[in-house]
């Protein structure tokens, strides 16, 4: 049997040192399971997963300090510059067999106060969420993972995007919640290179998609505009592989209630990328935003040059958005099937341009 370690079993000064001296613990075990339970835990640090962890979250909540500056989940392979933490990694190992399940409501929070920081292009100081301010606002963050699971989760009070996925394969996210306020604050989102994966039976009303399937997205120097540190950390490894490494490809998204203030679902394909072998189908709006654009929204360039998309499925979509389909691009072979608006003044199909 592989060992279980209850984190509320371990002493230390705050609950940062109790975490890390339970994963010390288990390092040493090839499998293994870490329990948070029995109270609530208050982190200023990531809490760093390696291979073979099952993290149970059973009846409890995990919730960033004030002005914490740092992802709560983080794949341990994720080598950071301790000095300069915002920087691309320095170094990214493959990790495989981890699962974080959350069970009786459980739930991650952001801070109640976030950092503020002076940000140099805009000459303010500000609340360091959002895009700006790069991957370390995202509360879960995996990359270069196979086979991982994510479920049972309440996630909430986000600094940036919920979940973050990056050249991940075979995956699955499934049966949790998602609330977000802040800038750019999407609930799931696909980087480059994810691919074979599952997410289904997801519930939020986020400030901007509730799941986005993003390939090919590249910014290398910064501050870039108004961006001051990047959306991936593996910088490292995309310079090792070709475009086609880069696609997104058979991924199903199903079972999914959402609103907000931009879009349910997009895919995005950038810089000669191609998502293709995506399968999008129950997908009901439960609320929207005055800016409520699509419901679902595929689309290629605008951040950068055109990418391409091809063997999509959409079907059984409930839109309350201004539109309930829309696409800028040519799609090879795609499938929409029953398509419907509860919006009186909603359209079911439409394109765009950007200005």
């Amino acid at each position: 049997m592989e060992p279980t370690f209850y984190v509320n079993t371990y002493e230390g000064k705050n609950d940062d040192e109790i975490i890390s001296a339970c994963l010390r613990d288990a390092s040493f075990y090839e499998k293994k399971t870490v329990v948070f339970s029995g109270r609530d835990y208050e982190i200023n640090n990531a809490i760093l997963v390696e291979s073979g962890m099952t993290i149970i979250i059973d009846g409890c909540t995990i919730r960033q300090r004030n002005r914490a500056f740092d992802n709560v989940f983080r794949g341990a392979n994720i080598h950071l510059d301790p000095d300069n933490p915002m920087n691309p990694a320095v170094k990214i190992e493959r990790l495989q067999n981890i699962k974080i399940i959350g069970r009786n409501n459980a739930v991650i929070e952001g801070c109640s106060i976030n950092r503020n920081g002076y940000h140099p292009v805009l000459g303010e100081e500000q609340e360091m969420t959002g895009d700006y301010w790069g991957f370390l606002t995202y509360q879960i963050l995996f990359v270069m993972t196979e086979n991982l699971e994510i479920s049972g989760l309440c996630l909430k009070k986000t600094r940036g995007w919920a979940v973050t996925l990056d050249l991940c394969e075979h995956f699955s996210l499934h049966d949790m919640q998602i609330y977000s306020k802040v800038k750019n604050g999407d609930g799931i989102h696909l980087l480059s290179g994810c691919c074979h994966g599952v997410i289904q039976h997801i519930k939020g009303v986020t400030s901007d998609d509730l799941i986005a399937v993003q390939a090919g997205f590249r910014l290398d120097e910064f501050p870039s505009e108004n961006y001051l540190a990047p959306f991936y950390p593996s910088r490292c490894e995309y310079e090792k592989r070709s475009v086609r490494e880069l696609d997104c490809h058979d991924i199903i998204i199903r079972d999914i209630f959402c609103g907000g203030e931009m879009h349910g679902i997009i895919l995005l394909a950038l810089n000669d990328t191609c998502i293709y072998d995506i399968c999008m189908e129950n997908i009901e709006d439960i609320e929207r935003g005055k800016r409520y654009f699509a419901t679902v929204f595929l689309y290629t360039g605008v951040y950068g040059a055109p990418g391409m998309l091809k063997d999509i499925v959409v079907r059984r979509v409930s839109s309350l958005a201004d539109t309930a389909f829309v696409s800028n691009t040519s799609i090879t072979n795609l499938l929409l099937s029953e398509i419907t608006s509860k919006n009186e003044n909603g359209r079911l199909y439409g394109t765009f341009r950007r200005k």
